[in-house]
């Protein structure tokens, strides 16, 4: 397809062709991106001659090169800035910028540099979100290009915040440059910045390059001298001449002029009685659709807003119906009202009220335009055009259209563009051409400006229109003046003006669109209009007058056009910043649409002009720190000098930055970062307590150990008792391990152990040795259960080698009759048994080193006999001994020997049935194989080694059985001996020891960082071990306790704490910054980095207690010590035994359990100190600044008695009280203020001490039901009611009918409502909206007494408890629906489905319920979508209930 239009292009083209450069952007972009990429060519070198004059003018001068639509003005400006190119490059900090007035521009240009320059180049626009830009990202985009394409008005801004400076833009270039008049960003970069360098004789002034095929955009020149002043006025903007070419042969022979036709219209216009039959129509619609004061009690604004937007949509359809045609106007009315079209109909930021009534209005037109309109429903518009003219169904004009188009549709290809004034015209065009029968073949879509207040067609949408004409897959488009300029479609063949162009320069652009040879350039005009007729001779006399007048003013020198352009009043900051009398009204604008505002009231200035006294009173709205502005000057100018005098003295309170910018809080890059990566997980090393870390030095004959005693309890029966340890260390433990109480679980009952300071003791050497090989040797054991793990997997044989840097510490049972404190009578008997065993051999070496004499002499001593695995062993000795079977691997501990049964015995725990094993001996032959030799030998009661476990696991009631006794019988032969005498009781109480050392090394770490934070306290108080512990112990480890109750209370604590530092810290800032900043403070980011700096992640227990990695005390596992990568700097006392990854939000959690923890145990102070040793900057006893001061009169408008009676509490300063009831909306001078601040800080101290409150009125509260306590309390819902019970809203001071409306409404149902106030809890199951605002009164509220009370929590607790009564209780807290109907539908595996929808301002929401084979469902409405949403799970769940289904 290209290639065939390659064959049919023009001589143009094929010079293109031979000369690539010269290509149009469009032409070059297409071929850019089908093609491999060529090496660049040299602009100059394929340039022509008329080109290279220009150029040549542009380098020694500004200029404004005015050459006809397609002569090639890109090329030149790529030439211009290949020849700065050596200043522009990097590192230099030096720019050109190539302005070009709409965004597809912006592609195309940009496209075209990238091609022909090897520069770097950005492009920008609006949509791209620029205008929320600061300086570090546009500092950013400085670094990385070199050459800047962008609209002029994101110049404009840039300059003047500061970002952008003239003196480093070398190249500035203007393409499309006649705009540069008046208002338009053009002129306003010329005069705001250029000229004023420029009068102060800047050297440093960037060169400038204009580029127009009109250099003239006005209406209406009647002469030469006309067009040599607005010449003139364009060349002082931009201070520079207009250049154009004198010589245009070789031009002429590059450009292709379409042939212009004029085409007449009929004078007829609609039939008069049935235009005025519809005018009246229209007009009594347009009236029934504003009269609404009456009928509806909606707040003004909103109102005037309605009835704007309908008069506009009447004077739209009414245009269509007089320029169009009825059915034009029908048409109009229904493509606005569709919902598909993006028109101002349906702007998300209209109230629906607003679209409703515009909604409204569209159908009762639509209708009356149809009913004019034949009713037969084969009849269809533009079947018989000469028909529906007569009959005012299609005016005279389209018809022309219509007829035109027909002419040309055969044409192949056809590329057309129809160009209308209006865009509902386009709009309407677009439409009739795809709905008429005679151009089924012609693909048509209509375009107008985003900027347009009609529709919002997006910058993509109209990409993908443009990129389909060049394509050819669209042959029409209908569009407004947005294609006009310098878009290059080298296809396009025709181009109809349905409306004359205004300007000559209008009438140039939308000719140039015509590229392709044989073009057509079709004007419709009416007939018989001498109007019409002399202003088409007037545009194409301008164009030969303009001509002239551009050679002209070429002849005079440039120095005597450059004139001053008149100075503009401005304000100046040290960055650079400016703002002027043209952009303070913007500024400010911009920075009230950032102030919080709600439903009720959008935040604004407003002016109140005097123009007697030339006097203007500007009031900012309530939340900003400027309250009024008065000023007098110009009449003229009034509304523009209030605004920089507000942009003055927002500044000087700093509101607005020092680039003038609103002062948004924004988020650092960490905090950004820590966002993206709450989620990942991080490496962190694990702490083991120096208390257990060996740095013994055994040379010494004796060492001193301190000596603790473990007592065994349990609450159920069991076959083996305890036997007590003792537990060994160097160094004194801390006293909160002297004497702890630790509850394991099992599965039928709690053991709990208790330790006991026993005083100290000393042992040599060689009985270190021994006890070490004893504790290593019974532990292995029991955790591995199985000989075969030893072998190589204990760096201890006969000789345990003790060095430095070991979890060192000894375990030892102690002999059955010891008293209490008997520290000589541990059990070195067993001691010695045990470490005489062999664990790469499997035999005890006191058991394989007896000869056969000894044997004899040990039978006659000790009993019989027995033949085992490792020889003949007396029968006395074989009891409390462990044994291997080798056939199976196993190990047993033998509790006594069977002399009543032997291999020949039948099985006693089995029930023999016919054919079935009978006796040991056939057992053991059958099922492994072996043959029993020794049938006569007694066998062996034996019970397998006791398993080792998590014992600190909290155990559902479910798990808890009766503890399992299973024994077996073994052969005697088939035994190989471990161990001797070490007894069942002994191997029981030993497997619990993993467990009890665990906790007591997790209690040792916890008391660690205890002691570091408390010893930075000026006071003498230390958070309990246990509590500290708590804090750092992740519910992933499914113990007893976790962080999660003590999160929660912290979590509240740390929220107020930093609320009130940001409140009294930021007296001029608003609700919206206080929570940006709070949230930088207590951020989980933020924790984390803090948590880090004090190495807090190595204290936190966030897993299961592994029995696996547990660190055998004694066993090689060489500890590191010293710093740490990962920004971890580990103290020098600090040892490492492991790693393991957490989230740092899991990190964040913990600091927030152990502010909870100093909170609970010390109070308010002792948490603060420990905050501050975090090394957090919060200050919350800075002095509150002055509060403003009011008349008397105007505080006795609120009643003060009553809230004294009512809070039991009397303000010291009643402007607080003031300021705490009055909404944003309202204003009344000499106040100014509304309760967003207090608000603000009085929902942090609610939160706070209702959770403080929960956490002591029910001790041991599991951390779920607190969370949904204070979930039930501290809620919206909860506090609105409390509001009206107490009758606040009466006293609220607001300026809103609509939320008159809403409170009224809500405290209608609630007093109207069957259920008692006394039985609410946590939310509302009215029908109505809760209106948000009754919240937030009595939070503010809360805030006022808090700051007027000197901060003292207890009186504000005082004051507001009684308000929020009965507080919810777990007995009576009531679950909110939609939370009820997830859990029990997550619970059951019931499939839960919402479906939402909107209809003229109600909202409806249906919830389908799939229980098996059967469907619940509930549909509800109400005023919003959480409402609905709310009450239709409340209706599912009371479905569910009848049905059985739920029983909560």
């Amino acid at each position: 397809m290209q290639r065939k239009r390659l064959k049919r292009s023009t001589a143009t083209d094929e010079e293109n062709r031979s000369n690539p450069s010269q290509r149009s952007p469009e032409r070059e972009i297409s071929s850019f991106t089908q093609t491999p990429k060529l090496p660049k060519q040299d602009p100059e070198a394929v340039a022509r001659r008329y080109q290279l004059e220009v150029f040549h003018r542009a380098k020694e001068e500004n200029i404004i090169a005015y050459l006809h639509t397609g002569a090639g003005k890109t090329l030149i400006a790529v030439m211009l800035i290949k020849s700065y190119a050596h200043l522009l490059r990097k590192p230099q900090n030096n720019y050109a910028v190539f302005l070009v007035p709409t965004v597809v521009l912006v592609r195309q240009q940009a496209a075209y540099l990238e091609i022909h320059t090897d520069l770097k180049v950005g492009q920008y626009w609006g949509d791209m979100g620029v205008d929320l830009w600061d300086r570090e990202e546009w500092q950013k985009e400085l670094n990385t290009h070199e050459v800047f394409v962008m609209t002029p008005q994101i110049l404009l801004d840039n300059l003047r915040h500061c970002f952008f400076t003239l003196d480093t833009i070398r190249l500035l270039i203007f393409d499309e440059c006649h705009h540069a008049r008046k208002k338009n960003p053009y002129a306003l970069i010329m005069r705001e910045f250029y000229h004023r360098i420029n009068v102060g004789n800047g050297t440093n002034l960037p060169r400038i390059f204009g580029m127009t095929a009109s250099p003239i955009y006005c209406k209406g020149l009647s002469s030469a001298a006309d067009c040599a002043s607005e010449v003139c006025n364009l060349e002082k903007t931009l201070n520079a001449k207009v250049y154009t070419v004198e010589d245009t042969t070789e031009l002429e022979g590059v450009l292709v002029t379409p042939d212009v036709q004029i085409k007449y219209y009929d004078c007829r216009g609609i039939p008069n009685d049935l235009l005025q039959n519809l005018t009246e129509n229209l007009e009594y619609i347009r009236e029934k659709h504003t009269r609404f004061e009456e009928s509806f009690q909606i707040d003004g604004p909103i109102l005037e807003k309605a009835k704007k937007k309908i008069v506009k949509l009447h004077s739209t359809i009414l245009f269509c119906a007089k320029d169009m045609g009825i059915w034009c106007a029908a048409k109009a009315s229904e493509i606005l009202l569709h919902d598909k079209v993006k028109t101002f109909v349906y702007d998300p930021r209209l109230h629906q009220f607003v679209v409703n009534a515009m909604k409204n209005f569209l159908l009762d037109a639509g209708n009356a335009c149809r009913e004019n309109l034949p009713s037969d429903k084969l009849w269809k518009c533009g079947v018989d055009l000469e028909r529906d003219v007569l009959a005012g169904f299609l005016s005279a004009k389209v018809r022309c259209l219509i007829q035109t188009l027909l002419y040309y549709r055969d044409r192949k290809p056809l590329r057309g563009i129809i160009f209308v004034r209006r865009v509902i015209a386009s709009m309407v065009m677009g439409n009739l051409l795809r709905y008429m029968n005679c151009f089924a073949n012609i693909k048509s879509e209509y375009m107008a400006g985003n900027g347009s207040s009609l529709q919002a067609q997006t910058q993509k949408e109209q990409k993908q229109i443009i990129d389909a004409f060049r394509e050819g897959k669209v042959n029409i488009i209908v569009a407004t003046q947005v294609i006009e300029e310098g878009l290059d479609i080298q296809g396009c063949n025709l181009v109809i003006r349905f409306d004359l162009s205004d300007t000559v320069c209008s009438f140039i652009q939308s000719r140039g669109r015509a590229r392709m040879k044989g073009s057509h350039y079709v004007l419709l005009v009416r007939r018989d209009d001498d109007d019409e007729k002399r202003k088409l001779d007037e545009l194409i006399e301008n164009v030969k007058i303009m001509r002239e007048t551009a050679l002209n003013r070429s002849l005079i020198p440039s120095h005597l056009h450059v004139e001053l352009m008149p100075s503009e009043e401005f304000f100046s900051v040290e960055s650079g910043a400016i703002v002027t009398l043209n952009s303070s009204v913007a500024l400010i604008d911009k920075y009230c649409s950032q102030l919080p505002g709600d439903r009720y009231y959008t935040p604004r200035p407003v002016f109140h002009m005097n123009k007697a006294t030339a006097e203007c009173i500007m009031e900012l709205p309530t939340n900003c720190p400027i309250s009024r502005i008065k000023i007098q000057g110009d009449i003229n100018l009034l509304k523009q000098l209030a605004c920089l005098e507000a942009c003055k003295q927002l500044h000087k309170v700093g509101a607005l930055t020092n680039y003038l910018l609103p002062g948004r809080e924004e988020e650092d890059e960490d905090l950004q970062e820590g966002k993206e990566n709450e989620d990942c997980k991080k490496r962190f090393p694990l702490y083991a307590p120096n208390d257990f870390v060996s740095d013994w030095d055994f040379t010494m004959p004796k060492v001193l150990f301190y000596c603790y005693y473990l007592f065994f309890e349990r609450d159920f029966e069991y076959t083996f008792p305890f036997q007590n340890v003792i537990l060994l260390v160097k160094h004194a433990l801390d006293p909160s391990v002297q004497n702890m109480k630790i509850r394991l679980e099992v599965t039928n009952g709690a053991v709990s152990v208790q330790s006991e300071f026993a005083g100290t003791l000393e042992l040599t050497s060689c009985e270190v040795e021994m006890a070490t090989r004893f504790q290593v040797t019974v532990l292995r054991l029991l955790i591995d259960n199985k000989l075969d793990k030893f072998s190589g997997g204990i760096g201890l044989h006969y000789k345990t080698e003790i060095s430095k840097n070991q979890i060192m510490y000894l375990l030892l049972p102690l002999v059955k009759t010891c008293p209490k404190l008997a520290l000589s009578l541990i059990d070195w008997t067993r001691i010695r048994h045990a470490a005489s065993i062999d664990l790469v051999n499997g035999c005890n070496t006191g058991i394989t080193g007896l000869s056969r004499s000894n044997h004899r002499i040990l039978a006659n001593e000790q009993g019989d006999l027995i033949q085992t695995a490792c020889g003949t062993v007396p029968m006395d000795m074989l009891e409390d001994s462990i044994v291997e079977t080798p056939h199976n691997g196993n190990v047993y501990c033998i509790l006594n020997v069977l002399k009543n049964l032997n291999a020949a015995s039948p099985i006693v725990s089995e029930k023999c049935t016919s054919g079935e094993i009978r006796t040991y001996t056939e057992h053991f032959r059958n099922r492994h194989g072996i043959t029993l030799r020794y049938q006569c030998q007694p066998l062996l009661s034996a019970r397998p080694l006791f398993r080792v476990e998590n014992f600190l696991l909290r155990r559902p009631k479910a798990e808890k059985a009766s503890a399992s006794n299973f024994t077996v019988e073994l052969p005697p032969e088939l035994c190989k001996f471990v161990c001797l005498h070490i007894s069942p009781s002994i191997l029981y109480t030993f497997s619990f020891l993993p467990s009890v050392m665990h906790r007591i090394e997790s209690m040792l770490s916890a008391a660690q960082l205890q002691r570091i934070f408390s010893n930075q306290w000026p006071y003498n108080f230390r958070v309990p071990t246990t509590k500290v512990l708590e804090a750092l112990t992740m519910k992933n480890c499914q113990e007893c306790m976790s962080l999660e109750t003590l999160e929660t209370l912290g979590d509240a604590f740390l929220k107020y704490v930093a609320s009130r530092h940001v409140f009294t810290t930021y007296s001029q800032k608003h609700e919206g910054q206080l929570t940006s900043r709070r949230k930088q403070i207590i951020s989980n980011h933020a924790l984390y980095k803090i948590s880090c700096g004090r190495q807090i992640p190595g204290y936190i227990r966030n897993e299961c207690f592994d029995v696996q990695q547990w660190i055998i005390p004694g066993q090689h596992l060489v500890l590191h010590s010293g710093n740490l990568q990962n920004n971890f700097h580990i103290l020098e006392n600090m040892h490492i035994k492991g790693y393991r990854t957490m989230k740092t939000k899991n990190v964040a959690d913990v600091v927030e359990a152990l502010i909870g923890a100093c909170l609970e145990t010390g109070g308010e102070i002792v948490a603060l100190s420990f905050m501050k040793w975090l090394g957090m900057d919060i200050d919350i006893h800075r002095e509150m600044p002055s509060t403003r001061k009011l008349d008397t009169g105007f505080v006795s408008n609120v009643n003060v008695p009553y809230f004294r009676s009512l809070l039991n509490y009397s303000f010291r300063v009643h402007t607080l009280l003031v300021e705490s009831v009055t909404h944003a909306s309202y204003k009344e001078p000499p106040f100014s203020g509304c309760y967003q601040r207090l608000e603000f800080l009085g929902d942090a101290v609610l939160d706070y001490l209702i959770t403080f409150y929960f956490y002591k009125t029910n001790p041991g509260l599991s951390p779920g039901l607190l969370t949904d306590l204070r979930s039930a309390a501290v809620n919206n819902d909860c506090y609105a009611q409390a509001a009206v019970k107490w009758n606040l809203h009466q006293q609220l001071r607001h300026a809103s009918s609509v939320l008159h409306n809403q409170i009224t409404d809500f405290a209608r149902c609630i007093s109207s409502s069957s259920a008692s106030q006394d039985q609410f809890f946590g939310w509302t199951n009215t029908e109505v909206a809760v209106p948000k605002v009754l919240g937030d009164l009595i939070e503010s509220i809360a805030g006022a007494v808090l700051v007027d009370s000197d901060f003292d929590t207890k009186l504000v607790w005082d004051a507001m408890k009684p308000l929020l009564e009965p507080l919810v209780t777990p007995k009576t807290m009531k679950y909110q629906p939609v939370r009820e109907l997830q859990e029990l539908c997550q619970k059951e595996s019931y499939k839960c489905r919402y479906h939402p929808s909107q209809e003229e301002g109600t909202s409806t929401v249906k919830v389908e319920v799939t229980v098996k084979d059967d469907r619940y469902i509930e549909t509800c409405d109400a005023s919003n979508q959480r409402t609905a949403k709310k009450l239709a799970a409340e209706k599912v769940l009371k479905s569910l209930k009848a049905g059985g289904l739920h029983n909560h």
